[in-house]
């Protein structure tokens, strides 16, 4: 029997496991601009909500608060979904997928601050 490579997870690779890492490539990186773009819309919102919308101080805070609270809530509902998934396909692709779903969350969160 010939010998095969394994990959981090000791699964075998397979033909089908890179042409599915194929097709997923050019998917992560559009994610991340996704990511990254709704990050940039945060500094905005507070000047839209004060200056266009005519509202105080006091709801600026509780939009900007709002919006990152539920990013949070979210991330985190993300993450608990992403990594059981990963544990329970033990697919390298899904494994390289996900982790990369993963950074590109702690990007986003980045963004926010």
């Amino acid at each position: 029997m010939g010998r095969r490579e394994l990959d981090r997870m000791g699964n075998k690779s397979t033909p089908a496991n890179a042409s599915l890492m194929a097709k997923l490539l050019p998917i992560m990186p559009a994610v991340l601009v996704a990511f990254l773009v709704t990050g940039m819309a945060m500094p905005v919102l507070p000047l839209h909500v004060h200056q266009d919308l005519g509202f105080g101080t006091f709801v600026v805070g509780l939009v900007a608060g709002t919006v990152f609270l539920v990013s949070t809530l979210a991330s985190l509902c993300a993450s608990a979904v992403a990594l059981r998934l990963l544990h329970a396909l033990h697919s390298p692709a899904t494994a390289f997928g996900l982790r990369g779903l993963l950074i590109g969350d702690g990007v986003h969160r980045l963004a926010q601050c």
